[in-house]
């Protein structure tokens, strides 16, 4: 398995927001800071991610679909979902 950094720091970044708003008693949300800290941190993780990653290889044949690696799959996911949360 590769150990990417993005990755590691996306976890952290994810599993300390969990624990922000678990902490909290009443209304378990974010404050606006808090949301607008964590989306910064977030998409700029997701930039970084980009430039970590080797450039994707283009299809030589004509047959099936080129490999995916586990890494490249996960950042696909995250950044469809900021895509889909701007519109």
């Amino acid at each position: 398995s590769t150990r990417q950094k993005w990755a590691t720091k996306m976890k952290k970044l994810l599993q300390a927001a969990a624990i922000k708003v678990g902490e909290r008693s009443k209304r378990r949300i974010l404050t606006d800071s808090e949301y607008k800290t964590l989306q910064s941190r977030y998409l700029n993780i997701l930039t970084r991610a980009v430039n970590e990653l080797p450039p994707f290889p283009e299809k030589t044949g004509l047959r099936g679909r080129i490999k995916h690696t586990v890494a490249l799959e996960h950042l696909n996911t995250l950044s469809t979902f900021v895509k889909s949360r701007a519109t």
